[in-house]
C-alpha cells in the first residue's frame, strides 16, 4: 500500500507529536530518513530519535510554530558567498525553514542569485548551460549521477552552532532527459518567495533528520535511507517504523483523540 498525503507534525499543541507526548505515547521528538531519487521515494518515519554518530544540530529559532532555524551564509566549492545574512533571518513574513512537505529549495532573491553564479563559475566550459522555463540546466555527456558529482561543486549551508548541511550536486540537481547525445540536468533551486528560504525535500533526502522539540534543535546527517538504522524512543526500546505500519498506528490514534477527547488534529 502506497501512502502520499502531509502530517501534521509541527511545532504547536495540537499537533500529532505534540499531542502523543502530552499522553506520554511518545517523546518529544520524531525523525525521518527519506530515500533519494534513485529509489524511487519513499523512506522511514520514527517516533523517535535516529541515531547516527556524524549528527550534528542547530537550535529552533524559539517562539515559531515551523521549525525556523538560523542560517548564516552559504559557500560553494569551499568559498564563502557575500550574502547579507539579515537575508535569512526570521521576521514576520520570512526566515529559514525545514520543511519536508516542499519538494524544492527555495532561496530568497540574493542568496539565489549568488549560488547560481557561483555554480556557473566552478563548472567546467565544456558544460552546455540552457534555461527551461526560467530554470537554470546543464548538459553534460552522461546521465551518472556520480559524473555529475564530479562535474559540479557542493553547497554548503552553514548554520547557527557552528554546523553545516552540506548539498551534493544531486542535491539540488535533477536528471530531466536526453538531450541532442547529452544529458540534461536542471537546478531544483527556485526563488519565489521574497523573504523565505525553505530546505524542502530535495534537500533532505539521504539524510535523517531528527526533530528534537524537547531540546528545541534539529539534527542532520547523510545516511543510506534505504538501509536499517538504529533509533531509539522514549520507552528505551528500538523501533523503526515504516510508513505501512505508521499509517496503521495513526489511524488508531487518530480514532482513539477524536473520540477520547473530541480533538481535531492539526
Amino acid at each position: 500500500m502506497q501512502i502520499d498525503g502531509i502530517l501534521g507534525f509541527d511545532r504547536r499543541s495540537l499537533s500529532i507529536v505534540s499531542q502523543l507526548s502530552s499522553r506520554g505515547i511518545s517523546g518529544k521528538v520524531f525523525s525521518h530518513c527519506l530515500k533519494g531519487e534513485r529509489e524511487n521515494g519513499g523512506g522511514i518515519l520514527v517516533l523517535g530519535e535516529i541515531q547516527n554518530p556524524s549528527m550534528v544540530y542547530t537550535p529552533l529559532v524559539p517562539s515559531t510554530e515551523h521549525y525556523n532555524v538560523d542560517l548564516q551564509s552559504i559557500a560553494v566549492n569551499g568559498k564563502l558567498l557575500q550574502i547579507d545574512p539579515v537575508v535569512f533571518a526570521t521576521s514576520e513574513d520570512g526566515g529559514t525553514f525545514f520543511d519536508s512537505g516542499t519538494t524544492l529549495i527555495h532561496l530568497v532573491a540574493e542568496a539565489y542569485d549568488s549560488v547560481i553564479n557561483a555554480i556557473n563559475i566552478d563548472i567546467p566550459s565544456s558544460v552546455e548551460s540552457t534555461m527551461s522555463g526560467g530554470t537554470p540546466c546543464y548538459l553534460v555527456s552522461s546521465r551518472s549521477p556520480n559524473n555529475v558529482t564530479k562535474i559540479f561543486p557542493r553547497v554548503a549551508l552553514n548554520f547557527a552552532g557552528g554546523v553545516s548541511m552540506e548539498l551534493r550536486p544531486t542535491d539540488y540537481l535533477s536528471f530531466i532527459g536526453d538531450f541532442k547525445n547529452t544529458s540534461q540536468w536542471c537546478i531544483f533551486l527556485i526563488s519565489k518567495a521574497p523573504s523565505m528560504t525553505i530546505l524542502g525535500d530535495i534537500a533532505l533526502r539521504d539524510k535523517s533528520i531528527v526533530y528534537d522539540l524537547a531540546h528545541q534543535r534539529i539534527g542532520w546527517a547523510d545516511q543510506d535511507c534505504s538501509l536499517p538504522m538504529n533509533v531509539s524512543i522514549s520507552s528505551g526500546v528500538d523501533q523503526v517504523v515504516n510508513f505501512r505500519v505508521l499509517f496503521h498506528i495513526l489511524s488508531m490514534l487518530c480514532i482513539f483523540l477524536f473520540w477520547g477527547s473530541y480533538l481535531v488534529l492539526m
